[in-house]
């Protein structure tokens, strides 16, 4: 291609230069010339400039054969020397936008893509190394803290699971094995509902709502009746127990922290027992000490009531008077058996008897005792049920029984005695701590009366604590029960429902010994006698009262107000003492000293005690057969048939 020179100007200087270039060639020349050619390598526009800045432009150009270019240029006068310079940096300018060998310029793409690409998979390789390292301590780090949280969960003392919305298991740690007994395989993925009662499902939804509501994280299960779970085979237990929720992935999770409470309540039940035993047993005290004072007043009262009717004729008016003051001393003399009954210190004479049998004997009173709209049902072993206890005892206990229980049926009912042997196991043991694991005979008396609610039941045995309206109870009747139970190794226990009624089971042991056919002395023919009496009591009402008793009766007697008195009586007395009546409770020496101090000095002394109440000591002086006790208070006529029967039975037994 070629093109025209400009009109040469005058006064100028024409300067002409050929460029060839022996390359491929432009193959797009004409597009170049025209303007429409595009190309990133700045060809276009080199040549499109090169044309505008020449005055002479011409360029042929084939692919294959290379490329020339012809460049003209007028210059001014004078000014040849830049003109070739001028027309060397054209050319430079052309050469270095002329298009490079395609081949060479692929090579040499190739060669930048490949050292690139290889920098690239450097980087690549670099960040891969990184990559791993980095993986490799996030992997040890994450399994660090879940080793350490594995072993925090599983090392907790409360039992921890853990749920999802719907209830779910999906953490049950150690504890939670123990406390379920159920293991932690089994209990993944199976529902909380397996291992939760009623009301704990209910009060669980009911902290749900509160934590979505308030945002709390945590929230105590708390209950005013207290919280059960279920073990899994399905026995409840009591526990306590917390609930938090965490968010995680988008999903509500919730942790349940329980804690197993039966050994707590076991704990606290024992406590009080404990407490409640202690108080019983101070009171106890209390009863007993005023009991026996009572008891001395209530023997002057009737004593001398008695010696008042025996002196009055019979259609004397005054009569009914000394009658009423008898009467009002006999009430008063089973209140005081109530009292020592409770606290534990009633004279008892204890035998070895079929407590079938006993029951059975009682039938009749029972039958007058109960309404007609009761029935009474006894089931008895066709075994022996032997006990040693005091028979007076036991009636009072099943007569009580009999008697709250037809109070507790107003409107009619069934009233079921039960009698049979059984065995006890450590764990009932356990459960009641006046109890050893061994043989019992059970009496147990149920009712389906109105029953008791727990804070009742709690209270029962309380003396003077009652549920019947004033005037109608002493509170007595339950306390009695109990202590007579308890003073004869036993137990009792009550089982009791609002509107189904009641059930207590009295546990006695079960005695080795042979049964005691009972012995019925046969009274003396005569109340008299001329024996010398050592009288040692320190009430002189009591004391007089006795004195007068005996001495209408031809006895001689040897008063003394105490215990030291009485030993300085027998020491300066040369004669023979036939029997010693002494109180066991005086001022000094108590009666139990004197007895073991006089009978050293006279071997053959008979002693009687006089008490309201016994002790230990005094046990160990009824072994023998010199020794008896009368149980204050006593009419003129157990007094002088007791004096004369041991009297009688020491003289027989010189023989």
């Amino acid at each position: 291609m070629r093109a025209r020179l400009r009109p040469t100007p005058a006064s100028t200087t024409w300067n002409r230069l050929t460029i060839h270039d022996a390359g491929p060639g432009i193959s797009d020349l004409p597009t170049i010339l025209e303007g429409r050619y595009k190309s990133k390598t700045g060809l276009g526009k080199g040549i499109l400039g090169a044309k505008r800045l020449m005055d002479a432009f011409e360029i042929r150009s084939q692919p294959g054969d290379g490329t020339t270019v012809v460049l003209g240029k007028f210059l001014p006068a004078g000014s040849s020397a830049g003109t070739s310079k001028a027309a060397t940096q054209i050319a430079e300018a052309i050469r270095n936008t002329a298009p490079r060998d395609p081949f060479a310029e692929v090579q040499h793409q190739n060669q930048e893509l490949l050292r690139m690409l290889q920098e690239v998979q450097s980087r690549e390789t670099e960040l891969a190394r990184l990559h791993a390292i980095l993986r490799r301590e996030s992997d040890e780090t994450i399994h660090i803290r879940e080793a350490q949280l594995h072993g925090i969960i599983s090392s907790a003392m409360d039992a921890i699971v853990s749920v999802d919305e719907q209830r779910r298991i999906i953490v049950f740690n150690a504890a939670a094995e123990k406390m379920f007994h159920c293991s932690e395989q089994e209990a993944l993925n199976s529902s909380l509902d397996r291992f939760t009662t009623a009301e704990f499902r209910e009060l669980y939804h009911e902290c749900i709502r509160e934590l979505q509501s308030s945002g709390a994280s945590a929230c105590p299960m708390q209950s005013p009746k207290g919280l059960s779970a279920k073990r899994a085979a399905g026995e409840t237990f009591p526990v306590e127990a917390a609930i938090s929720q965490v968010t995680v992935a988008g999903q509500r999770l919730y942790t349940l922290i329980m804690k197993d409470m039966t050994e707590r309540r076991r704990a606290e039940q024992l406590e009080e027992q404990l407490r409640q035993s202690q108080k019983m047993e101070a009171i106890g005290r209390l009863a007993g000490g005023v009991a026996h004072d009572f008891n001395t007043l209530l023997n002057i009262m009737l004593g001398y009531s008695e010696l008042l009717l025996a002196e009055l004729p019979r259609d004397d008016k005054r009569r009914e008077r000394a009658e009423q003051i008898e009467k009002s001393a006999q009430t008063g003399a089973l209140l005081t058996k109530q009292l020592l009954a409770f606290s534990r210190k009633q004279p008892i004479a204890p035998q070895v008897i079929d407590l079938n049998r006993m029951v059975r004997d009682l039938e009749p009173m029972l039958g007058r005792l109960l309404r007609s709209d009761i029935t009474l049902e006894v089931n008895c072993s066709s075994e022996i049920c032997p006990v040693k206890v005091d028979p007076s005892h036991i009636q009072q206990v099943v007569l009580n029984l009999a008697s709250n229980a037809r109070d507790a049926m107003p409107n009619g009912g069934n009233l079921i005695i039960e009698v049979r042997g059984v065995e006890l196991d450590a764990s009932y043991a356990r459960q009641h701590p006046g109890l050893a694991p061994g043989r019992y005979v059970m009496l147990a008396v149920s009712d389906n009366g109105t029953g008791m609610d727990r804070e009742t039941v709690s209270h029962i045995f309380e003396p003077f604590f009652t549920t019947k309206g004033a005037g109608k109870g002493t509170g007595l009747g339950l306390a009695t029960v109990n202590g007579i139970v308890k003073q004869n190794g036993g137990d009792i226990a009550v089982y009791s429902e609002v509107g189904v009624g009641s059930i207590f089971k009295l546990h006695l042991p079960r005695s080795n010994e042979r049964l005691e056919e009972e012995r019925i002395s046969k009274s003396p023919e005569k109340l008299s006698g001329n024996e010398t009496i050592l009288l040692v009591e320190d009430s002189p009402a009591l004391r007089g009262l006795t004195r007068e008793l005996l001495s209408r009766q031809g006895y001689k007697i040897l008063e003394a107000s105490d215990g030291v008195e009485a030993l300085e009586l027998s020491n300066n007395h040369a004669g023979t003492i036939h029997l010693m009546i002494s109180d066991i409770v005086m001022p000094r020496m108590r009666g139990t000293e004197l007895a073991t101090h006089i009978t050293k000095q006279r071997p053959d002394l008979i002693v009687l005690f006089l008490s309201g109440y016994t002790e230990e000591a005094v046990w160990r002086l009824r072994d023998t057969q010199r020794v008896a006790i009368l149980e204050k208070p006593y009419s003129s006529a157990v007094l002088l048939r007791t004096v004369r029967q041991k009297l009688d039975e020491a003289s027989h037994s010189a023989v």
